[in-house]
C-alpha cells in the first residue's frame, strides 16, 4: 500500500454570489496543462496510476470528485445506475499488456471537482456549448472501493446533471485560460476540495492529480511534479494522466489545496509495429 502523510485543512467553500462576483483570476492561475512541448512522455518513470482504495487519501478527496459523461452512457437497472462500459484496451486497442487494460472504460467527456456543495469546477473546453450542459451527467464514486467491488453500479443519489454554466473560459492560445465552473441540479453532501486563493505554487511542490482517466473507474496519480512555472496563468506538470482527465484537480499533497487543473496535454499513445496502441514512456 502507497502510505502518504496527508493534511487537509478544513477551508470554507466557495459559495454561489462568490462564484459570481469573483473575477477568475485566481482559477486563471489554477489552470495547468498536462505536459510541456518538450516533454513527449505521458507516463513519466514508474506509472504513478493508483486505485484510491489502495491508498491513504482521505474518503472526502475522492468523493469530492466526478466523471462528467453523456446521460446516455447511464442505463437504470433495478433501482441503481450501471455504466456502459468496454474493456479500456478493447475501447482504445490498446496492447494486451497495457496496464489497467482489462478495467472498464466509459465513453466519457471529462473530469471534475467540488467546489462548494453545488458547484463543481472542471476544464472549459468539456462545456463548448449550452447543449453540453443538457447533456451532462456528473457521475460521483465511479472507483474500486475494494478488490472485489463493481464500480460500474453506481447509485442514483451518486447521479447529477448540470444546472448551469455559471462562468466559462477557453482560451488554448495565448494565455492557455481553461475552466468552467457548473450549478448542479442540487446540493451534495459531500465535502468540497479546498482551493489556493493567493499567491503561487512554489517550484518544489509535490503533488497529486485524481480523476478519471481513459474514462476509467477513479485513479490517483502520485509523483506529480511541477515541470516549468514561468508563466503567469499556468504551470506545466508531469502527471501520468490521459485522455478524459482533463478538469482533474492538481493537488499539494501537503496541504491538501487544489493548485491546478488538468486541461491539456500530449498525444496518450503511440501505434505499434503490432498495430495495438502503447502508452508514451
Amino acid at each position: 500500500m502507497l502510505r502518504l502523510l496527508l493534511a487537509y485543512p478544513l477551508v470554507n467553500h466557495l459559495t454561489v454570489q462568490q462564484v459570481e462576483n469573483v473575477h477568475w483570476l485566481m482559477l486563471a492561475l489554477l489552470v495547468s496543462p498536462l505536459i510541456a512541448p518538450s516533454l513527449p512522455q505521458v507516463i513519466y518513470g514508474d506509472d504513478g496510476r493508483r486505485e484510491p482504495y489502495l491508498s491513504d487519501v482521505p474518503q472526502s478527496i475522492v468523493r469530492a470528485t466526478a466523471l462528467l459523461s453523456d446521460h446516455q452512457d447511464l442505463q437504470l437497472v433495478d433501482g441503481n445506475y450501471r455504466l456502459r462500459t468496454l474493456a479500456m484496451g478493447k475501447r482504445y486497442n490498446t496492447c494486451a499488456d497495457e496496464t489497467f487494460a482489462l478495467q472498464p472504460s466509459v465513453e466519457g467527456k471529462c473530469s471534475g471537482f467540488l467546489v462548494a456543495p453545488d458547484l463543481l469546477i472542471s476544464a472549459g473546453h468539456c462545456f463548448l456549448d449550452s447543449g453540453a450542459c443538457r447533456q451532462m451527467a456528473i457521475i460521483f464514486d465511479y472507483a474500486f472501493h475494494d478488490s472485489n467491488s463493481d464500480p460500474t453500479l453506481v447509485s442514483p443519489a451518486s447521479v447529477y446533471r448540470c444546472d448551469k454554466i455559471i462562468k466559462r473560459a477557453y482560451r488554448p492560445f495565448g494565455d492557455g485560460v481553461d475552466y468552467a465552473v457548473i450549478r448542479l441540479d442540487r446540493a451534495t453532501d459531500r465535502q468540497p476540495l479546498a482551493i489556493r486563493t493567493t499567491g503561487k505554487i512554489k517550484d518544489n511542490t509535490s503533488l497529486m492529480v485524481i480523476g478519471h482517466p481513459l474514462g476509467m473507474p477513479a485513479k490517483i496519480s502520485f509523483g506529480v511534479q511541477v515541470v516549468a512555472n514561468d508563466q503567469d496563468k499556468y504551470f506545466v506538470s508531469n502527471s501520468d494522466t490521459y485522455d478524459v482527465s482533463s478538469g482533474s484537480p492538481v493537488i499539494d499533497i501537503a496541504s491538501g489545496l487544489v493548485e491546478g487543473i488538468i486541461v491539456r496535454g500530449k498525444e496518450d499513445f503511440i501505434v505499434t509495429d503490432d498495430g495495438c496502441q502503447r502508452s508514451l514512456v
